[in-house]
Parts: C-alpha cells; sequence; structure tokens
C-alpha cells in the first residue's frame, strides 16, 4: 500500500508510551486544538450544551506543534507528525478501549500508523494529499505532472510551502521519476505568501481547491505519480465525560461529512464515506492506484517503517 519514508534506523519504534496526568479543566470549559477549519463556528454553535469551547486554529505543521507544546488542551486535532510529539511530552491520554465499536473505527487502510503503532492515543479521522495548481495564463498548454514540474524550468517558478520533511519527501518522487537528480533541487518559498510572482503552488489539495475557489485562472492539479500524504488525528488531553461527548460528537458521521467536505479533506470513515455524494467522493478519495503511489510524510523521529499501512 502506502511506500513508508526512509527513516534513520537508529530511531525507535515508538516514544515512551506515558499518559498525561488527568487534570480536571473549570467547569463548562473546553479547550480545541485544531487545524483552520476542521472545528468551524456553526459546530461550536452547535455544541454549545457542552459548555463554552475555545478553539484555537494552525495553519502548518510547524505551528500545530508549537501551540500544542506551548498550552495543554482538552482535545487535540493534530496531523500525524505532531503525535509523535504529544506522546513524547505527555500531552494525550490513552483512549478508552470502549470508546467506538468494532465497526464504527476508521478503515484499516489507516490505522496502526507508525507514529502511534496501536492507536493508543489517536484516532486518525482526515487525510488529506499534496498536488499543485498553475495560473492557466502563464501555461496555456498546462502542466500535469510532478515530473514535468521536476524537469522543467517550471521547477524555479514554483512556490513550495516552507516544510523540509514535505520537501524532502518530493525529493525522492522527483528522484523516482526523472531518476536521481545531479544536483540538489533548490526549493524556494516567496517571502510574501500573497506574491504572485510564482505561478505554481504547491499545496494540500484543500489549500489549492480553496485558492482556485477564489481565483478562477488557476487550474489544480493531481499528479498521477501519486503525492505525499497527511492524515489529521483527534487525540485526548483529558478523559472527562465532557471531552468524550465533544469527541464523540465529532465523529457523528452527518457532522464529519460536512467538515470533510467544507474543508476538502478525505474522511477516513466507511459510515462518512458512505453518505457522501458521488461526485464528492471523486474529488476527496483518488483511486487506489493513485494512493498506492503516494508517500507517508514521517517526521525525523519517526521508526523505520518496514511494513506497508
Amino acid at each position: 500500500m502506502y511506500k513508508p519514508q526512509p527513516q534513520d534506523p537508529q530511531s525507535t519504534n515508538q516514544p515512551s508510551l506515558t499518559p498525561a496526568p488527568n487534570n480536571s479543566r473549570p467547569t463548562g470549559f473546553i479547550q480545541v486544538i485544531a487545524p483552520q477549519g476542521h472545528f468551524p463556528p456553526w459546530l461550536t454553535d452547535e455544541l454549545k450544551s457542552l459548555g463554552t469551547i475555545g478553539v484555537t486554529s494552525y495553519q502548518t505543521v510547524a505551528q500545530a506543534k508549537e501551540k500544542m507544546l506551548a498550552q495543554t488542551y482538552d482535545l487535540y486535532l493534530l496531523p500525524d507528525r505532531a503525535i509523535i510529539e504529544g506522546i513524547s511530552h505527555q500531552k494525550f491520554q490513552p483512549l478508552p478501549p470502549d470508546l467506538l465499536e468494532a465497526k464504527e473505527w476508521p478503515l484499516p487502510l489507516y490505522l496502526n500508523h507508525p507514529l502511534d503503532r496501536h492507536n493508543q492515543f489517536s484516532i486518525p479521522y482526515g487525510c488529506t494529499y499534496y498536488g499543485f495548481a498553475y495560473h492557466q495564463d502563464a501555461f496555456p498548454k498546462g502542466i500535469q505532472k510532478w515530473k514535468e514540474l521536476f524537469q522543467s524550468d517550471d521547477f524555479a517558478q514554483t512556490d513550495f510551502p516552507n516544510d523540509p520533511e514535505l520537501l524532502y519527501v518530493l525529493t525522492l518522487i522527483a528522484d523516482a521519476q526523472v531518476g536521481k537528480t545531479d544536483k540538489k533541487l533548490d526549493f524556494k518559498t516567496p517571502s510574501d505568501p500573497k506574491n504572485e510572482e510564482f505561478p505554481i503552488k504547491v499545496r494540500t489539495l484543500s489549500e489549492l481547491h480553496q485558492m482556485v475557489a477564489q481565483n478562477p485562472h488557476w487550474k489544480v492539479v493531481r499528479p498521477e505519480e501519486g503525492s505525499p500524504i497527511e492524515l489529521y488525528h483527534l487525540a485526548l488531553g483529558n478523559i472527562l465525560p465532557t471531552t468524550l461527548t465533544l469527541l464523540k460528537k465529532l465523529l457523528n458521521p452527518i457532522i464529519a461529512a460536512r467538515i470533510s467536505e467544507e474543508n476538502f479533506f478525505g474522511s477516513t470513515f466507511k459510515a462518512v464515506q458512505t453518505i457522501q455524494n458521488p461526485e464528492i467522493r471523486k474529488k476527496l478519495y483518488p483511486d487506489s492506484k493513485w494512493i498506492d503511489k503516494s508517500i507517508f510524510i514521517r517526521p525525523p523521529k519517526a521508526s523505520k517503517a518496514n511494513s506497508s499501512l
């Protein structure tokens, strides 16, 4: 299935599995950290019966790690690359064994992730892939593949995220598609994120589709060679009844499907995928042939994964 990213063979299989202290919280107040859009205002309003919900949002993996380590939250919605650090810093409680019935768990494809091998502390709720978008005025003939991008002068016109782990995976893809590169790929990002000088942008499909909705002159590409993939996980900062209720509300298929569609990321749950419109599913869930070529982005501390997911 997914090709694991090579890791340092000296790294350990898993960080120390020490749970966080189950600290009490002020009655009626719940702190949540989530990617921007994954805990929308309408959801806060819908769940206000649980108490006041404070939501801290982030846009990048680096921001997620920084905010997670700076404060304690009741509920964490984190990319997989932040999970290993949360476990190491004792931010999470082990998931209750009766949290979900067997039929309600995510699809096996997404379970037993190397960063939390037995899903003791986290449960994957969504996944997103990286692709690129190009300005159609600048490239009337279009660009369809990573190979075309890496082999051409267009590479110098591409806005890449400031994410060393992601860029390493893109280097692996470049090597696999165009042969071992004879020079180090010089990934550049503009100093001004709004800089229109770069007519190609590499981002998650979620970000790209939201951007194109406001800029119809851009076209989103899902390269046929596969792409880097990021998983999003839920983790508990405590096991108080209000937090557990909030988590289960998030896992309600109707709520989960709406969040998935609004933010253009795929759900890991069959119950969610089943109720989504077929046309939406085509965009959110690529066919298996394409997924088989995708590569998880691994943090340096992750174990060397010898088995596929």
